[in-house]
Protein backbone atom coordinates (compact mmCIF):
# COMPACT_ATOMS: atom_id res chain seq x y z
CA UNK A 1 0.00 0.00 0.00
CA UNK A 2 1.35 3.62 -1.17
CA UNK A 3 -0.64 6.82 -0.98
CA UNK A 4 -0.33 8.54 -3.75
CA UNK A 5 -1.84 11.78 -5.75
CA UNK A 6 -3.14 11.14 -8.75
CA UNK A 7 -5.63 13.78 -11.16
CA UNK A 8 -5.61 16.03 -7.61
CA UNK A 9 -7.05 12.97 -5.49
CA UNK A 10 -4.84 11.75 -3.02
CA UNK A 11 -5.37 7.34 -2.46
CA UNK A 12 -4.33 4.85 -0.73
CA UNK A 13 -3.46 2.69 -3.73
CA UNK A 14 -2.95 -1.16 -3.33
CA UNK A 15 -0.84 -2.92 -5.76
CA UNK A 16 -1.16 -6.58 -6.46
CA UNK A 17 -0.18 -8.33 -3.84
CA UNK A 18 -0.18 -5.70 -1.03
CA UNK A 19 -1.47 -7.05 2.38
CA UNK A 20 -5.18 -5.66 2.00
CA UNK A 21 -6.82 -3.92 4.96
CA UNK A 22 -8.66 -5.53 7.56
CA UNK A 23 -12.04 -5.35 9.11
CA UNK A 24 -10.66 -2.91 11.77
CA UNK A 25 -9.84 -0.55 9.13
CA UNK A 26 -13.17 -0.81 7.13
CA UNK A 27 -16.00 -1.73 8.80
CA UNK A 28 -16.57 1.33 10.10
CA UNK A 29 -20.03 3.41 9.40
CA UNK A 30 -19.93 6.02 7.96
CA UNK A 31 -23.56 8.22 8.39
CA UNK A 32 -25.07 4.87 7.64
CA UNK A 33 -23.00 3.85 4.81
CA UNK A 34 -20.71 0.10 5.91
CA UNK A 35 -17.63 0.05 4.14
CA UNK A 36 -16.68 -3.46 3.46
CA UNK A 37 -13.87 -5.40 1.52
CA UNK A 38 -16.26 -8.50 0.38
CA UNK A 39 -14.39 -12.15 0.19
CA UNK A 40 -15.34 -12.35 -3.45
CA UNK A 41 -13.62 -8.81 -4.01
CA UNK A 42 -10.44 -9.98 -1.91
CA UNK A 43 -10.39 -13.15 -4.17
CA UNK A 44 -10.86 -10.63 -7.16
CA UNK A 45 -8.20 -7.97 -6.08
CA UNK A 46 -5.38 -11.10 -5.78
CA UNK A 47 -5.65 -11.78 -10.14
CA UNK A 48 -7.28 -8.34 -11.73
CA UNK A 49 -5.86 -6.84 -14.64
CA UNK A 50 -8.65 -3.86 -14.57
CA UNK A 51 -8.72 -3.21 -11.16
CA UNK A 52 -7.25 -1.94 -7.93
CA UNK A 53 -8.59 -1.20 -4.18
CA UNK A 54 -8.14 2.98 -3.50
CA UNK A 55 -9.21 4.28 -0.03
CA UNK A 56 -9.84 7.83 0.54
CA UNK A 57 -9.95 9.18 3.87
CA UNK A 58 -12.79 10.99 5.24
CA UNK A 59 -12.40 14.52 5.30
CA UNK A 60 -15.92 16.09 6.58
CA UNK A 61 -16.99 17.11 9.61
CA UNK A 62 -16.22 15.72 12.41
CA UNK A 63 -19.65 13.98 13.24
CA UNK A 64 -17.73 10.17 12.46
CA UNK A 65 -15.86 7.80 15.12
CA UNK A 66 -12.55 8.74 16.54
CA UNK A 67 -10.24 7.45 14.43
CA UNK A 68 -9.73 7.56 10.41
CA UNK A 69 -12.22 6.44 8.41
CA UNK A 70 -11.60 5.78 4.68
CA UNK A 71 -13.95 5.52 1.82
CA UNK A 72 -13.61 2.06 0.21
CA UNK A 73 -13.04 2.22 -4.09
CA UNK A 74 -12.41 0.17 -6.74
CA UNK A 75 -10.14 1.93 -9.00
CA UNK A 76 -11.65 0.51 -12.58
CA UNK A 77 -9.34 1.46 -15.92
CA UNK A 78 -11.54 1.35 -18.68
CA UNK A 79 -8.56 1.89 -21.16
CA UNK A 80 -6.00 -1.53 -21.05
CA UNK A 81 -3.31 0.12 -18.92
CA UNK A 82 -1.11 -2.54 -17.41
CA UNK A 83 -1.21 -2.71 -13.93
CA UNK A 84 1.53 -4.55 -13.07
CA UNK A 85 3.61 -1.55 -14.85
CA UNK A 86 1.88 0.78 -13.25
CA UNK A 87 2.17 -1.03 -10.02
CA UNK A 88 5.70 -0.82 -10.50
CA UNK A 89 5.70 2.90 -11.04
CA UNK A 90 3.58 3.08 -7.91
CA UNK A 91 6.39 1.19 -5.91
CA UNK A 92 8.75 3.81 -7.66
CA UNK A 93 7.01 7.05 -7.34
CA UNK A 94 7.60 7.13 -11.13
CA UNK A 95 3.51 7.15 -12.00
CA UNK A 96 1.51 9.88 -13.55
CA UNK A 97 -1.67 11.52 -13.89
CA UNK A 98 -1.81 9.92 -17.11
CA UNK A 99 -1.56 6.45 -15.73
CA UNK A 100 -4.94 7.16 -13.93
CA UNK A 101 -6.57 9.21 -16.72
CA UNK A 102 -8.49 6.21 -17.90
CA UNK A 103 -9.51 5.04 -14.06
CA UNK A 104 -12.97 5.41 -12.43
CA UNK A 105 -14.19 4.89 -8.55
CA UNK A 106 -16.23 2.04 -8.30
CA UNK A 107 -17.88 0.26 -5.57
CA UNK A 108 -18.82 -3.49 -5.69
CA UNK A 109 -22.47 -4.86 -5.01
CA UNK A 110 -24.58 -7.79 -6.16
CA UNK A 111 -26.82 -6.68 -8.99
CA UNK A 112 -30.51 -7.88 -9.64
CA UNK A 113 -32.34 -7.56 -13.32
CA UNK A 114 -35.39 -6.50 -12.75
CA UNK A 115 -36.51 -7.56 -16.21
CA UNK A 116 -35.69 -11.06 -15.89
CA UNK A 117 -33.95 -11.84 -11.88
CA UNK A 118 -30.10 -12.15 -13.60
CA UNK A 119 -28.06 -11.94 -10.45
CA UNK A 120 -24.47 -11.62 -10.31
CA UNK A 121 -21.28 -9.38 -8.57
CA UNK A 122 -20.31 -5.92 -10.30
CA UNK A 123 -18.71 -2.78 -10.46
CA UNK A 124 -21.08 0.51 -10.20
CA UNK A 125 -19.42 3.67 -10.98
CA UNK A 126 -19.57 5.76 -7.44
CA UNK A 127 -22.06 8.55 -8.83
CA UNK A 128 -22.75 9.70 -5.18
CA UNK A 129 -18.63 10.28 -5.04
CA UNK A 130 -17.14 14.28 -5.37
CA UNK A 131 -13.39 13.35 -5.92
CA UNK A 132 -13.48 15.82 -2.59
CA UNK A 133 -9.55 16.32 -3.46
CA UNK A 134 -10.52 17.55 -7.28
CA UNK A 135 -14.06 18.70 -7.72
CA UNK A 136 -13.98 19.10 -11.27
CA UNK A 137 -12.92 15.68 -12.11
CA UNK A 138 -15.91 14.35 -11.37
CA UNK A 139 -17.92 15.22 -14.42
CA UNK A 140 -14.76 13.68 -16.64
CA UNK A 141 -14.92 10.64 -15.25
CA UNK A 142 -19.16 10.02 -15.22
CA UNK A 143 -18.44 10.91 -18.73
CA UNK A 144 -15.77 8.47 -18.97
CA UNK A 145 -18.22 5.80 -17.03
CA UNK A 146 -21.19 6.47 -19.09
CA UNK A 147 -19.37 5.15 -22.56
CA UNK A 148 -19.20 1.94 -20.43
CA UNK A 149 -22.22 1.00 -18.89
CA UNK A 150 -23.20 -2.52 -19.54
CA UNK A 151 -26.56 -4.15 -20.16
CA UNK A 152 -27.79 -7.47 -17.96
CA UNK A 153 -26.10 -10.09 -19.85
CA UNK A 154 -28.66 -12.89 -19.63
CA UNK A 155 -31.03 -10.23 -21.16
CA UNK A 156 -29.17 -7.20 -22.58
CA UNK A 157 -31.84 -5.00 -20.55
CA UNK A 158 -31.27 -1.93 -19.00
CA UNK A 159 -29.62 -3.18 -14.79
CA UNK A 160 -31.06 0.93 -14.33
CA UNK A 161 -27.55 1.58 -12.23
CA UNK A 162 -24.16 2.71 -13.62
CA UNK A 163 -22.78 -0.83 -13.73
CA UNK A 164 -19.17 -0.93 -15.65
CA UNK A 165 -18.45 -4.04 -14.96
CA UNK A 166 -19.86 -7.33 -14.59
CA UNK A 167 -18.10 -10.51 -13.14
CA UNK A 168 -18.78 -14.05 -14.35
CA UNK A 169 -20.99 -16.13 -12.15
Amino acid sequence: MKEITAEGTTYLYFARGDALPDAAVLGRSILGFTYKLTDFMRAELEQSEDVRLALILWRGPQLLPAGAVYFLYYLYWTDGTDLSALDEKVRRGTFTDADFAGAIKTEEQVTTCFQCGWKGHTLRFAVADIYQDNLSLYAQKHALAGQHYQPCPSCAGDLRQPIVKIYPN
